[in-house]
């Protein structure tokens, strides 16, 4: 045993001074790739740079840069991140900015490169960054720099940017004793996970605006953001805002796949194309719209304290809908979710239809001219709450949920109450409770001795009808 024994100590004595070894010879290797950067050794190497390159001519034939005779800027990136902004400078140029380091394979292209090309009126930007499977350091700029003391600010000058990773920030972050507030004609950013930033010194004025970022974030510190044509997209991202306006109260398209949209104003009507997202506005001037049934809108949470139009949104799915007040017509179809629809003062004023499968419908009505009002529901609960003296034709169904009632006392309206298959329920049937009436019920009711036919409300459900008082 004894022997057995020390076998086993030597052993792992020769294990552990083998393994020393082999750390001694990997941290060596380490060291000489420090100590030798963009220098191949076994296969890998080591890239690292500390670096500021101020450039004031194109590339390609030597020109000065010159932004205000320039109509539009293309930059492209990978994982750079693009400022454009004032600072104290003496001409146009562009900084680029390398402070990256990392391993890389033998293989991969470790340079930092770029190019700038002037034709028929449109500089283009194209950066090449370190490539390497253990980024430890990512930091690469573009800066757009243009004098403080230059009148001219971009607004003849389209700008259309694409990165990767990179993130982009148009407009000054800090303040300068002199106007720093850019002016750009159009703007179109487009990042994969890198975020968009719009500072306060920027002019919120476009003509055209286009911001897209598929996993990253998109704020703007501006109160309001305003262009003439206006569109927001992302996969996975959000974007946060106060007041988004369209210059010509026209559309402004959201394709927000499962991302998010905050903001506290839309001035226009909202296109609204989305998956699994989530949206909270407060106000919409116009309508939401919601057309597209090839993306039709799955599992969304929609929030809107007020819809200035009409709503229309057939293809919903599983969403839940909250709308406060609804200024004109509304078109909801869903297969699933609840759908609210109201608030304690305001209600429907115009004609609606609402419909959904398996989902709850609560709906206020405060309309004060005939209108007609459908709620349907196969499997969900309706609830119906009068603010006002019911003036409209409103017919309800459900296969098989309970459908509730609520008006004030004095209200007149004639009331109709049938299964789903169209007969009138008996007037002692269990499945009515109306609260307001303590004798001589009678199907149809004529609630407060109301004759006519114009102040309706049809009842059809399998399941409960409760009539109540608020």
């Amino acid at each position: 045993m004894a022997k057995k024994e020390k076998v086993k100590k030597g052993f792992g004595m020769y294990l552990f001074l083998f393994l020393l070894f082999v750390a001694c010879l990997f941290v060596i290797w380490v060291i000489a790739m420090m100590f030798l950067p963009q220098r191949v050794i076994l296969g890998l190497q080591y890239y690292s740079y500390n670096t500021q390159l101020p450039v004031e001519n194109t590339t390609d034939n030597g020109l000065n840069l010159n932004f205000a005779n320039t109509k539009k800027i293309v930059i492209n990136s990978n994982s750079s991140n693009v400022l454009i902004q004032k600072a104290d400078v003496e001409k146009d140029r562009v900084l680029f900015v390398n402070k990256s380091f990392g391993f890389a394979t033998g293989k991969d292209n470790v340079k930092h490169s770029h190019e700038i090309k002037y034709f028929d009126n449109t500089l283009t930007i194209n950066v090449t960054e370190p490539q390497g499977f253990l980024k430890l350091s990512d930091n690469t700029q573009v800066i757009i720099q243009l004098p403080l003391t230059s009148e001219y600010n971009f607004q003849n000058t389209e700008f259309v940017v694409s990165t990767e990773s990179g993130s982009v920030v148009v407009g000054n972050t800090t303040a300068k004793d002199v106007d720093t507030k850019l002016n750009i004609e159009k703007l179109s950013v487009s990042t994969q996970s890198g975020n968009i930033r719009l500072t306060e010194n920027l002019d919120s004025n476009f003509n055209s605006l286009f911001l897209s970022t598929k996993n990253g974030r998109c704020t703007v510190d501006n109160p309001t953001l305003s262009s003439a044509s206006l569109k927001l997209v992302t996969e996975n991202g959000s974007f946060s805002l106060k007041d988004l306006k369209n210059s010509t109260g026209g559309i402004i398209e959201a394709n927000l796949g499962n991302g998010k949209l905050k903001a506290a104003s839309i001035t226009g009507s909202l296109s609204l194309v989305c998956k699994d997202a989530e949206v909270n506005v407060d106000t919409i001037t116009k309508d939401l719209i919601g057309n597209n049934m090839k993306d039709i809108i799955n599992r969304s949470k929609l929030s809107v304290g007020k819809v200035g139009g009409n709503i229309s949104l057939p293809y919903l799915k599983d969403s839940n809908l909250t709308i406060n007040e609804v200024g004109g017509e509304a078109n909801i179809e869903s297969t699933g979710g609840n759908i609210v629809i109201g608030s304690e003062t305001k209600g429907l004023t115009k004609t609606s239809y609402i419909k959904t499968k398996k989902g709850n419908i609560n709906v206020k009505i405060s309309d004060d001219t005939i209108v007609k009002h459908n709620f349907a529901t196969e499997s969900g609960d309706i609830s119906i709450t009068y603010l006002k003296e019911p003036n409209s034709t409103t017919n309800i169904l459900s296969s098989s949920g309970d459908v509730k009632l609520y008006v004030k006392s004095g209200y007149k309206f004639k009331l109709i109450m049938k299964d789903y298959a169209g007969k009138l329920y008996d007037k002692t049937s269990n499945k009515i409770n109306i609260e307001f009436v303590t004798d001589n019920l009678t199907n149809p009711l004529l609630v407060n001795g109301y004759t006519g036919d114009t102040k309706l409300v049809d009842i059809s459900t399998n399941g409960n009808i409760t009539a109540k008082l608020i």
